[in-house]
């Protein structure tokens, strides 16, 4: 038994907070790493192919979210909580990007888009939270 704050905790309750805070960090690392890794290709993969890439408002925005969602994948390694709530504003961003660039399908250009980056975002704060809740 663990005593803390006057609260009595059992040390299996605590492993069982401890590895389902672990598996959901991994979750979200492993899934932020396929999407910013898609959206990274993908956009080198058009720099290449074109190699004259057209510079307007919507390539400079879409260059700039990815920028941005790579770069909070990167702080959300390092601090689960700022970067996951960096990944959800930037999604929530990407994704209505989307929804106004698209030609037809704008809700299915969201969810490609934004909503992977929302959901990473939700599971670097449930890690976050996991990892307060068994600081207590």
């Amino acid at each position: 038994m663990v005593l803390r704050k006057g609260v009595i905790f059992m040390k299996e309750e605590k492993e069982q907070i401890t590895k389902k805070g672990n598996n959901i960090r991994k979750i979200a690392r492993i899934v932020s790493i396929i999407v910013g890794g898609y959206w990274a290709f993908a956009l080198s993969m058009e720099v290449i192919m074109l190699k004259k890439m057209v510079w307007d408002l919507e390539t400079t925005l879409l260059v700039t979210f990815v920028v941005i969602l790579l770069i909070s994948v990167v702080i959300a390694w390092i601090n689960e909580k700022m970067g996951g709530t960096v990944l959800i504003l930037a999604g929530i961003g990407f994704s209505i990007f989307a929804y106004f660039s698209a030609g037809h399908n704008k809700i299915l250009a969201m969810l490609v888009s934004g909503v992977p980056f929302i959901i990473c975002g939700i599971l670097f704060l449930i890690t976050w939270m996991e990892k307060r809740r068994e600081k207590i």
